[in-house]
This record gives C-alpha cells, sequence and structure tokens, in this order.
C-alpha cells in the first residue's frame, strides 16, 4: 500500500532580516538544511498516511483551522526566547525555543489528534512532544561547542518572527517540500478585520 510521509509545520516570512540570517546560519551548521531549506517549525514529529487518504486528510485540516480561527485574528508573530540543546543517539541538536501561549498548544494538540486518525496502520502512534526551531545538527562536541558560540554571537533573544503560514510538508525524493498551505496567515488576518470591521 503506498503511503505518504508528511509534517505540519509554521513557515515564517522568508523575506524578514531574521529568517534571511536563520537562514545563513542553518547553511553552516544543519547538514539537513537542504532537505528543507524553509525557515519553519514543526508542530509535531513527522507521520505517514496512506496515499489514498491524503485529500480527506486535507480536508479535515482545512475545516479544523478555519474553525480554530474563525472570527479571532490569527497570531501573526512567534516569540523565540533563548536557546537549548536536545541529545538524539549520536547527534545534538541546537535550537530556538518558542514561547507558544495556550491558544497554540491547543491548536498543535487538536492538529496531532487529527493526524493520529489517519495515521499508517504499521505505525507507531506519536505523543505531541515540544516544538523548537531546529538551527544546527553536531555530530561531534567541538563543532556542538562552535555552534552554540556562533549562535550566542550573531543572535539576540528573545526575539519574535512573523509568521506565514500553517503548512503541510510532504518528503519527495529525500527532501521536504511544501505541499500545501493549510492557512495563510496573511490572508487570514484580511479576513478577521473585515469581520470585526461588519460586526
Amino acid at each position: 500500500m503506498q503511503k505518504e510521509k508528511l509534517f505540519i509545520g509554521l513557515t515564517f516570512d522568508q523575506g524578514s532580516h531574521l529568517c534571511k540570517k536563520i537562514d545563513g546560519f542553518r547553511q553552516r551548521f544543519d547538514q539537513t538544511y537542504y532537505q528543507n531549506s524553509t525557515t519553519h517549525m514543526s508542530l509535531f514529529a513527522p507521520f505517514s498516511i496512506t496515499k489514498r487518504d491524503v485529500d480527506e486528510f486535507i480536508f479535515e485540516l482545512e475545516d479544523e483551522l478555519e474553525n480554530f480561527f474563525y472570527g479571532h485574528p490569527a497570531q501573526s508573530f512567534l516569540e523565540f526566547t533563548g536557546i537549548d540543546i536536545m541529545e538524539r543517539k549520536k547527534k545534538a541538536l541546537l535550537y530556538f525555543k518558542p514561547n507558544m501561549n495556550e491558544d497554540f498548544f491547543h491548536l498543535q494538540e487538536s492538529l496531532h489528534d487529527l493526524s493520529q486518525k489517519y495515521i499508517y496502520e504499521k505505525e507507531n502512534k506519536t505523543k505531541v512532544g515540544k516544538s523548537f526551531l531546529v538551527m544546527g545538527r553536531f555530530f561531534t562536541q567541538e563543532n556542538l561547542v562552535d555552534g552554540v558560540e556562533t549562535l550566542k554571537r550573531e543572535f539576540d533573544t528573545p526575539f519574535k518572527l512573523g509568521i506565514r503560514s500553517i503548512s503541510l510538508f510532504k518528503k519527495q525524493q529525500g527532501e521536504w517540500r511544501e505541499l500545501l498551505k493549510l492557512l495563510d496567515f496573511e490572508s487570514e488576518n484580511e479576513i478577521n478585520r473585515d469581520f470585526e470591521y461588519h460586526i
């Protein structure tokens, strides 16, 4: 049975000065940069669903997002408050920590629960976990120390990134590609401003 590897994540304003700085850092320190060069933050771990279920899954995702944000302006920025390190087997992840409010946690859980309904039957179900903006992957302590020092030197925290969209990504030929913008924050906020004006 054919299946698709997917993940749901936030994308950010690629034209901003901060995103360009993040992009430049990732090119130097993230060996997976060219698998997904879009500045993004996954809301939870990637998952697989059968190919025949993709269209129905997308319909449910869009419906869930429309209901979640209806009549309420979508938060257009996300604050990052500091850096941290996560050890994973033989590598270390260096990342920025987001300050996600209660609404974002509810959204994250809602989308995660929906994805678990469609998850490929032979794949283990996942927990929501925590989200973060990965800046680098390191396989030696020396390179990790260099990455941390460079990150501290080039970035000041806290800072805010403009959110562009909630998007669905699909793995194709070893690369993560944006399959669809499930919610465009710029257009959604325009709709909600009109909604508020007419009340």
